[in-house]
């Protein structure tokens, strides 16, 4: 599912104006729709439900969790965990839980095919079950997105990547608008009321993403540590990314953060 994206971003490099507009619409809109039928039965295992304290007070325990067991600075990365608290009174829905280019097929004729419905790894059966606000899939997108961009400006150094990722206007240029046209996309066609529990503009759903790309990011750290700590620097530098406000959501959100 990468791979149109990964063309088109090799493209942008070497001097092309094209931004993958209608993949990035495509992609929004196919995620809006899968959304849309996780929370269309009336069976209880996919009915919606509200959001409470106790499920804020499980997303936020293992954000700061990950936060201690990684000895990263808790003080810069607060007001995303705070934003939790946003979410009382909204739904939650059965969803992917690993949602990102490489769970994704591109087909021929243009259209995107959702694989892997197994949850996200390192789960228990218990976790796996539990429903989470789709936003979270979103999260998980935006954050595959980061990894193409890096992993494609890999060849220039460890070093240099951060950099170029959020320096180069271009590269942000690229980035924010991919991510805007997909979530503007999203909220064209998913049922707002239905799967997030209230109709919301672009910039409310930037503010309620920003947790679970960091939520995310520290579970990418954990698996890159374990598995490819050649990789490590990708999750990293999105650390960094919200630490610093570099990542591209900030391009897009209209009043400070």
């Amino acid at each position: 599912g990468g791979t149109p994206f990964v063309e088109n971003f090799r493209g942008f490099l070497e001097r092309s104006r094209d931004v993958p507009e209608a993949l990035s619409k495509k992609l929004g809109k196919v995620t809006a729709e899968f959304h849309n039928q996780l929370a269309g039965d009336s069976e209880w295992f996919f009915k919606p439900e509200v959001i409470n304290h106790d499920d804020i007070l499980t997303w936020e325990n293992r954000v700061i969790s990950r936060i201690r067991i990684l000895n990263l600075p808790s003080s810069p990365l607060r007001s995303y965990i705070k934003n939790f608290n946003l979410y009382l009174g909204l739904k939650k829905i059965q969803i992917h839980q690993d949602y990102h280019l490489a769970q994704l097929l591109y087909t021929h004729s243009g259209d995107f095919l959702i694989l892997d419905l197994e949850g996200e790894p390192g789960r228990s059966e218990k976790e796996l079950l539990v429903k989470e606000p789709a936003i979270r899939d979103l999260g998980c997108m935006i954050r595959s997105f980061d990894y193409l961009v890096y992993s494609t400006l890999s060849t220039l150094g460890k070093d240099r990547v951060y950099k170029e990722a959020t320096k180069n206007s271009r590269i942000v240029e690229w980035r924010s608008n991919v991510v805007k046209i997909f979530l503007s996309s999203y909220l064209r066609n998913v049922k707002q009321e239905r799967v997030l529990g209230s109709s919301m503009d672009l910039d409310k759903l930037v503010v309620l993403a920003l947790p679970w790309i960091l939520e995310k990011t520290l579970y990418e750290v954990m698996y890159e540590l374990r598995y490819r700590p050649h990789l490590l620097y990708i999750p990293l530098s999105g650390v960094r990314e919200l630490i610093q406000k570099t990542h591209p959501m900030f391009q897009i959100i209209k009043h400070r953060f």
